[in-house]
C-alpha cells in the first residue's frame, strides 16, 4: 500500500537482490512485465490507445495529443555521459513552446552535477549486492523478448518510412535491444 512504501523511501535504491530473488521474481512475473512493456510502447506510439483498442480518456480531454514528440533510450541517456540523448531531449524542449529551459551552456553543467549526486538512484546500490551483469533470462524469456522486438521493429519501421520522426526514433532505439538480446543468446 501507499503508506508502507512511502516509509520504505530511505531504503529506495539502496541495495540490490541476489540472483537468486530476482530469478524468483522474474519467473514469476516474466511474461506481465514484457506484456506491460509493449503495452506502454504501444499506448504512447499510438496516441493512447489502450490494449483493448479504446483511448484514454486524459489524451482524449486532458492532454489532447498523446502521440510522441521523440523518442530516447533511457539507458543511453542514465548510462553515457555526456550523451546524444540528453542533447536531443534538450533540442526537443528548446523547441517546445510555453517550456522555459536553461541556457545550452549550463545544461553540461547540470548534467554532470545529475551524475556526481548518486543519492536515491541506482548508482547507490553499487556494491550492495548481487551485480546487475549476473541476472541473466533464460534462452525462453530472451526469445519471448525478440518476437516481441521484432513485431515492433516490423509495425513501427512502416511508420519511419511514412514520415513519422519518433517511430524512426524508436525503431533506432528497439534495433539496438534486438542486437543485445541476440549477442546475449
Amino acid at each position: 500500500n501507499w503508506l508502507e512504501s512511502y516509509a520504505r523511501l530511505p531504503n529506495l535504491y539502496t541495495e540490490r537482490p541476489s540472483v537468486a530473488v530476482w530469478e524468483a521474481w522474474r519467473d514469476e512475473n516474466f511474461e506481465i512485465e514484457l506484456q506491460h512493456w509493449v503495452d506502454h510502447i504501444n499506448f504512447w506510439m499510438k496516441n493512447g490507445t489502450k490494449r483493448d483498442g479504446s483511448v484514454d480518456e486524459h489524451c482524449q480531454i486532458d492532454l489532447l495529443d498523446c502521440k510522441p514528440k521523440t523518442c530516447v533510450d533511457f539507458d543511453v541517456l542514465y548510462n553515457e555521459h555526456p550523451t546524444t540523448e540528453f542533447y536531443k531531449l534538450g533540442k526537443f524542449l528548446d523547441a517546445s513552446e510555453n517550456v522555459e529551459v536553461i541556457s545550452k551552456q549550463a545544461r553540461a553543467c547540470i548534467l554532470d552535477a545529475v551524475y556526481d549526486h548518486t543519492a536515491g538512484s541506482a548508482i547507490s546500490r553499487n556494491g550492495h549486492g548481487d551485480a546487475p551483469n549476473m541476472k541473466r533470462f533464460t534462452a525462453f524469456q530472451l526469445d519471448a523478448i525478440l518476437t516481441e522486438l521484432v513485431t515492433m521493429i516490423d509495425m513501427y519501421d512502416d511508420w519511419a518510412l511514412a514520415g513519422d520522426t519518433s517511430a524512426d526514433d524508436l525503431v533506432t532505439i528497439l534495433q539496438g535491444y534486438q542486437r543485445q538480446i541476440e549477442a546475449e543468446k
